[in-house]
Order: structure tokens, then C-alpha cells, then sequence
């Protein structure tokens, strides 16, 4: 499955990608930020990749003109309650600072409402990740638990939320793709 949208495509997680994801996932730039922060293994690497295998779970890299730049998912996926948790890293730093992030989280989101049917996604995000927490309010998330004893917050976007904030931010990524 392939999603495109201002020059960026998200391309479904192959079994080719998963060294390249393993090597990422163990960089402390990115690790620090994970509640699960052990070094992993190619074995726990191809188990994980066995399990996400299930309509339940869809991670995507991110690509820009075919270079990879991050990774993004919808997971635990319950398409009874309509609901999904949502995460994503950039490992490019040239990305960081960019709107690549956006569109990425913009392109999952509204697969996400729009061809999944879905009502609500969630993230958890470290109290301590202020960047990340800046990122999810600006897409729509609101704060909808108590710092959780991992230091996780739990923020909910609901689908009337993404909607009407949607324009805006096509609004906004055109005017910045000029």
C-alpha cells in the first residue's frame, strides 16, 4: 500500500525494511524517546514483524523522493470501537524541523478517518518529550489522561476534530508547497 500526499509517500513496512527500522529503533535519538528503550535484537526484530502481520496493525515508512526518513503506524487497530493508537519518528535530522512530519501524521490520520472508518486515534507521548506534545496539539490532540506511571500522557484526536482542523492544514501545506 502506498499513500502520497505533498511529496511524501507512506509505503507499508516490508520484510527488506526491517534492518534499516532495527537500526533506527536502537539509535538513542530515537530510543530515548520510547518507553521501551533495550537494545533490539534481529530476532526480537523479526518477531515484532510477525506479529504486526494482522489487519490490526499498518506501519509505514516514511519516504521522501524514495529516501527514507521515518517510520509511522496506526496499531491495535479495532475497527469494533472504531479506534487506533497512532506513533511516529523521523531519523533523518534534515527532516526534523520540517513539514515532513506533519504530512505524514495529516496523510495516516485521514487514511485513517476516511478509508478505515475509524472515529478516534490515540497516542502516548513522554511528559518529558516536549516537542512531541507542541507536534499533537497542533494537529488536534487534546491531553485526555493523567501522566501515567511511565511517564506517558495519553492524547486523543477524535474525527470531528481532524475534519475541521483538515482544511486548515491543507490550507497551510499548500501555501508552504508553493
Amino acid at each position: 500500500m502506498l499513500l502520497q500526499y505533498f511529496g511524501l509517500t507512506l509505503k507499508e513496512v516490508e520484510k527488506k525494511d526491517l534492518e534499516l527500522i532495527r537500526t533506527w529503533r536502537n539509535d538513542p535519538k530515537i530510543s530515548q524517546f520510547m518507553v521501551f528503550r533495550e537494545n533490539i535484537s534481529p530476532d526480537m526484530q523479526r518477531e515484532w514483524f510477525k506479529k504486526i502481520q494482522g489487519a490490526e496493525y499498518l506501519y509505514f515508512l516514511i519516504l521522501h523522493k524514495l529516501k527514507p526518513i521515518g517510520l509511522t503506524e496506526l496499531k491495535d487497530i479495532n475497527f469494533v470501537d472504531r479506534i487506533a493508537q497512532g506513533g511516529i519518528f523521523i531519523y533523518d535530522n534534515e527532516y526534523l524541523n520540517s513539514l515532513a512530519p506533519f504530512v505524514a501524521v495529516f496523510l495516516r490520520n485521514n487514511y485513517a478517518f476516511q478509508s478505515l472508518g475509524l472515529d478516534e486515534l490515540y497516542c502516548y507521548v513522554l511528559e518529558t518529550n516536549k516537542r512531541a506534545i507542541r507536534f499533537n496539539k497542533f494537529l488536534g490532540y487534546e491531553p485526555v489522561s493523567e501522566i501515567l506511571a511511565d511517564g506517558r500522557r495519553r492524547y486523543s484526536l477524535q474525527r470531528d476534530t481532524f475534519e475541521r482542523r483538515a482544511e486548515q492544514l491543507r490550507v497551510y501545506f499548500d501555501s508552504m508547497f508553493r
